[in-house]
């Protein structure tokens, strides 16, 4: 008995350390979820259509609230009025349901309402003679006959705009391009059962670009971190620029170099390589015709509200989206914008500015390479620090662990003064499994922010014991 009475204590003076770490955390977040709520609608203020935008997205989310806080709260007073636990399952169950259907309508209604109000007037704002249409895509015959991608079996997307920007007319659309594989799978019970397997071809953004004159060849440039086994150029070949830089960059397929070098002039090839920075995402071109496909591969469907984001928020991803249709446009040479400037073209062939100096591109781009290449390393490393954050720190943990079975082999006092009498100590070995499994969620790939704060804390904790512990030996 006095043994079950330690443990519940030690289970509660451990616990309760935890949960209020946990509880300040979770105040925090509420804290910080309040003033971000009360910056939006402060912006929203005095803008009619903005409020009506804010009053679907906190009813979204009010019903989605409601859904998870129902199951919970349905069951047990199920159970309380009499039901048996096959009616309480039922009860909550269908009460999750409605909640849940309930939001998802309002957030489509909200969704609706964002593209109807807000996109097509911020898109007017910057681009000239705009026709947006949000439930239609770039045509799959159009793309199909491109042959750049191997033949999907699924074929999706929205938010068609076509419109013109400086001059330059243009079309755009999200794309979604699958192939589908069917297995089949035996289950326990014996039964062959047919499953669908659904891969990712392309995901993200098309672009569209109609040229005055047709160009002489045809030809892809691929990105390195462009998926690649999804495209299509058997039979072409791999054909290498002047430019060391482009070709770390870039692969570039076509039927002969003589292709190539026809439509990837000097100006052309310098557009193409500036374009990581106004894109800064994966990204391929395919030249065909008169025409210039753009691929730019995204998880995030563009115009679209993510739920989560306060419309304050979604207004600042909305233009993020917009510029990055803009910087493309500003980055790219487009060939029907040089006019009667075949002086000027052939000055820049020859590596010659404005002015006559003598400004190769051989000797200017590698420069804007190593800049670019230890930007694109930090930007790596950054994200790599950032995945596995959580692993990192359970790798110090198992350090700590470590250290504290060789120094405390025995034993450890659960008090931040061990020398007080009638403190709790657990054996040591008992302590760190609990503790193990607690920190287990941090090997998680991208756990968040909530799950790195809550690692933090338990270590912390884990740290204040084994320092007081260690402090009296």
């Amino acid at each position: 008995m006095d043994g079950l009475v330690s443990f519940l204590l030690f289970i509660l003076e451990f616990a309760v350390p935890l949960l209020l770490a946990a509880g300040l955390l979770w105040g925090y977040f509420v804290w910080r979820r309040m003033r971000r709520e009360k910056k939006s609608l402060d912006a929203s203020r005095g803008d009619e259509s903005m409020m009506v935008l804010e009053r679907l997205r906190r009813k979204a989310r009010l019903m989605k609230f409601l859904a998870v806080l129902l199951w919970p709260v349905l069951f047990p007073a199920a159970l309380y009025a009499g039901a048996n636990i096959q009616i309480s399952l039922i009860v909550a169950s269908i009460g999750f349901l409605i909640c849940m259907t309930r939001s998802l309508h309002v957030r489509r209604q909200y969704n609706e309402a964002f593209k109807k109000t807000l996109v097509a007037s911020e898109l007017s704002k910057v681009f000239d003679k705009v026709a947006y249409e949000p439930h239609r895509c770039l045509e799959a015959r159009e793309v199909a006959n491109l042959g750049f991608f191997v033949k999907p079996d699924s074929w999706g997307g929205n938010d068609y705009m076509e419109a013109e920007y400086r001059g330059v007319r243009f079309r755009q659309s999200d794309l979604v391009l699958q192939k589908i594989t069917k297995v089949q799978e035996t289950d326990d019970e014996g039964e062959t059962k047919e499953r669908e397997i659904r891969e990712d071809i392309f995901r993200g953004r098309g672009m569209a670009f109609n040229f005055a004159d047709e160009f002489k060849g045809e030809v892809q440039v691929v990105g390195r971190d462009f998926t690649n086994d999804r495209i299509s150029h058997v039979g072409w070949q791999t054909v290498e620029t002047e430019l060391a830089a482009f070709n770390d960059r870039y692969r570039v397929f076509a039927p002969s170099p003589v292709a190539a070098m026809t439509v990837l002039t000097p100006r052309m090839i310098e557009g193409i390589f500036n374009l990581q920075n106004g894109v800064n995402a994966p990204l391929a071109l395919c030249f065909k015709g008169g025409m210039m496909f753009a691929f730019i591969s995204l998880d995030r469907e563009s115009f679209d509200v993510s739920g989560s984001k306060t419309l304050l928020e979604e207004r600042w991803l909305l233009n993020r989206d917009i510029a990055l249709v803009t910087n493309f446009l500003d980055t790219m040479y487009f060939k029907k914008q040089e006019g009667n400037s075949l002086a000027a073209d052939a000055r820049f062939g020859r590596g010659e500015a404005a002015g006559g100096a003598e400004v190769h591109p051989k000797a200017r781009i590698p420069n804007m390479a190593t800049v670019e290449k230890a930007l694109r390393s930090t930007r790596m490393s950054l994200g790599l620090l950032s995945a596995n954050f959580g692993r990192i720190l359970f790798a110090l943990y198992v350090l700590s662990a470590a250290y504290t079975f060789v120094e405390l082999p025995s034993e450890l006092v659960l008090s931040s003064d061990p020398r007080v009498e009638g403190a709790i100590s657990a054996p040591t070995l008992g302590y760190l499994g609990i503790l193990t499994v607690f920190l287990l969620p941090l090997l998680r790939r991208r756990g968040g922010r909530r799950l790195i704060a809550y690692g933090c804390a338990l270590l912390l904790i884990h740290c204040f014991f084994v320092r007081a512990n260690l402090a009296v030996l």
